[in-house]
């Protein structure tokens, strides 16, 4: 039990707010983004400075109090928060600051990838992050980061110049190529418990306003065929798309023809962030095979950043397992498709769907470019074949996370 004394002085040294299990704001202070993870900490100390997070750090010390970090909140397996422990709430401290002329960014513990995004853009610019825009920097930047530039720009952490970083023992340090070499190797994917970040500098690469983003849609009974295609072209598909597989209960709302709503469809798609012209060359063997829907078109880069934000949105149930692999064979395939024609399935509109869904990437190449021995993921660094699969449930009941957790070994 924490001291009341210490307690006391706690609260009065930071200059964020630290909340307790019978303050009125503590249900909301201790919710995080997966409505699955209901965790219970003793304490969530609102940081607001690197200040905030070297006292928040000593104090949790002193008083033997288990640390989670929280920055956006968005870690499927809820390693944001704990139970009985201290939350470090870093989402006060958000923010990016950039330098166009030197293409980096430096960036706030506890900014989310929207902020990122939005001031890299103003001057034609963007770091590699993911596909929603309310995740927090921090956790892509140091568990790996995919997303739609990836093949093309690398990892969320591929492209982390420095951190500054709070110790175990409340000291602040800086890790970067030319200093702490080997904290900023591990902190880039080795795993949690190298300490506190509270800012990054990220490398940007000129990217937009525009971009070449869509999908097209097959019926299931051309899965076959589809994986086909898409295994051909992703062997040798250019740096500059970034092409995913999937399989997804049809909803309503999306220009499909109405006797394809709630059943399983082939869906491949693609974010392009070359030039208009380079796409539409580019994108042109995806469009093969006649599908029921083509979408590919030029996007706003800010705009398709977001448009997964609603359904994506705090509090749904999500539970995802995946695994990576060397190929796609039609076996494996065919599993995946019994998997998906089972129930559960519930088809529903974009902001308000539940549906399972197994999806695979040509994720990036080998090198990937600007890569160095000592960067990169833990995937790049271990070798493995870069494409992955990964089914997804989000619903209310039990049944969605036992259909996602029995799919993987039955498909791997």
């Amino acid at each position: 039990m924490t001291d009341a004394a210490a307690l006391a002085a706690f609260r009065r040294s930071l200059d964020g707010d630290v909340i307790a299990t019978d303050d009125l704001e503590y249900d909301a202070a201790r919710a995080v983004w997966n409505g699955i993870v209901d965790r219970r900490p003793a304490l969530v100390a609102r940081c607001t400075d690197a200040a905030d997070v070297i006292k928040a750090v000593r104090f949790a010390r002193e008083q033997d109090l288990v640390i989670a970090v929280r920055a956006g909140g968005h870690s499927v397996g809820g390693f944001s928060t704990c139970d009985a422990g201290i939350v470090l709430d870093l989402s006060p401290m958000r923010g990016a600051r950039v330098d166009p002329q030197a293409r980096t960014a430096r960036v706030n513990g506890g900014a989310l990838s929207g902020d990122l995004d939005r001031e890299a853009q103003a001057f034609g610019l963007a770091c590699p992050l993911g596909y929603v825009s309310h995740t927090g920097v921090a956790g892509l930047a140091l568990g790996g980061g995919m997303g739609r530039l990836q093949r093309k720009h690398g990892l969320t952490t591929d492209n982390v110049l420095s951190i500054e970083l709070v110790t175990a023992d409340g000291q602040i340090v800086r890790a970067g190529e030319d200093e702490n070499l080997d904290l900023f190797w591990g902190v880039r994917g080795a795993g949690a418990n190298f300490g506190v970040v509270t800012s990054f500098e990220f490398r940007l690469h000129p990217v937009g306003p525009t971009v070449t983003e869509g999908f097209v849609a097959h019926p299931v009974d051309r899965v076959q065929k589809v994986v086909a295609l898409f295994s051909d072209y992703s062997a040798n598909v250019p740096d500059e798309a970034m092409v995913t597989m999937g399989l997804a209960i049809a909803a309503p709302g999306h220009g499909l023809p109405d006797e394809f709503v709630g059943r399983p469809v082939v869906l491949v798609a693609a974010t392009h962030c070359g030039s208009l012209e380079q796409a539409e060359r580019d994108l042109q063997p995806l469009r093969g095979l006649d599908p029921l829907l083509d979408t590919f078109a030029p996007k706003d880069f800010i705009a398709l950043q977001t448009m997964s934000d609603e359904e994506m949105r705090w509090g749904r149930r999500f539970y995802m397992k995946g695994a990576y692999l060397d190929s796609f064979p039609a076996d494996m395939v065919d599993v995946i498709v019994e998997q998906m024609e089972g129930p559960p399935k519930v088809a529903r509109s974009r902001s308000g769907h539940r549906a399972e869904r197994s999806g695979a990437c040509r994720t990036m190449r080998w090198p990937s470019p600007g890569a160095t021995p000592r960067s990169g993921s833990a995937r790049r660094r271990s070798g493995r074949i870069p494409r992955s699969t990964t089914p997804t449930s989000s619903g209310d009941g039990p049944q969605w996370m036992r259909s996602s957790r029995s799919a993987r070994p039955a498909i791997t």
